[in-house]
């Protein structure tokens, strides 16, 4: 799922950082730090979302060690 910021970054949805806000599960834009809170997906969705980017941001932490 492609999603474009209020900054102008686009890209897939699970490129953005995973965090654990006061909503539960959000995903936060690399380049100005808006958060999504995922509010507009049913429970399951917003977690499969955010365990989609924990996964990449992991991977990504690998391949940079």
């Amino acid at each position: 799922m492609t999603e474009v910021c209020f900054c102008g970054r686009y890209g897939p949805l699970t490129d953005r950082t995973p965090i654990l806000d006061d909503d539960g599960p959000s995903l936060q834009c690399p380049t100005c730090g808006h958060v999504d809170r995922l509010t507009v997906f049913p429970e399951p969705v917003r977690l499969r979302l955010w365990t989609e980017a924990k996964e990449r941001e992991l991977w990504d932490l690998r391949e940079s060690a």
